[in-house]
């Protein structure tokens, strides 16, 4: 299941994602930067879907995971940019409301957004070709991945106002007639 990292340190790591588990669960996860992390949840996050994770390991795993840490701070914005035509960005409320021409709903996690499509994961993955709505938008599905699928908005939107429309903030979402 895809999840977000929202925020870590050696010893723990906060995710955002389309579930909630329990305290005490165990939880295995692949963060790129940081390899395998695996521990039992901690807390629930207050106000959205998501955890904190005890980060389970010997005190050298601990200093090798606080050296990638450093060296991620370090170099996070010197990434090289990939080839999209427009910039992406993590909306601050990852979670979204999927709407089907049947009118079918179904919740939703915001892996990444532009003002032409969304990165997704839902434990529905639509077919290719199929149109929805992600939150108020309309879009149609262009391609599956592991953890997800994307959708390519039909119109462009405003980058003001986009996170806005595909939010669970949004409301209702769009009704298909």
């Amino acid at each position: 299941m895809a999840c977000r990292a929202i925020n870590i340190s050696p010893q723990a790591i906060a995710f955002a994602a389309p579930v909630q588990g329990s305290v005490g669960d165990w939880v295995k996860s692949e963060v790129e930067h940081f390899g395998r992390l695996e521990g039992p949840i901690l807390r629930l996050l207050d106000g959205r879907r998501g955890f904190v994770m005890h980060i389970s390991g010997s005190d050298s795993e601990r200093r090798e995971l606080a050296r990638r840490i450093d060296w991620f701070e370090l170099h996070k914005n010197c990434e090289v940019s990939d080839r999209r035509t427009e910039g992406r960005f993590v909306p601050v409320n990852p979670h979204s409301r999927l709407a089907f021409a049947d009118g079918t709903r179904v919740g939703c996690f915001i892996l990444d957004l532009s003002v032409s499509g969304a990165a997704l994961a839902a434990d529905t993955v639509p077919a290719v070709g199929t149109f929805l709505a992600v939150g108020k938008v309309l879009g149609q599905v262009v391609r599956h991945f592991v953890g997800g699928f994307a959708v390519k908005f039909i119109e462009p939107q405003d980058g003001e106002t986009v996170e806005g429309l595909v939010s669970r903030k949004s409301g209702g979402g769009l009704a298909f007639k």
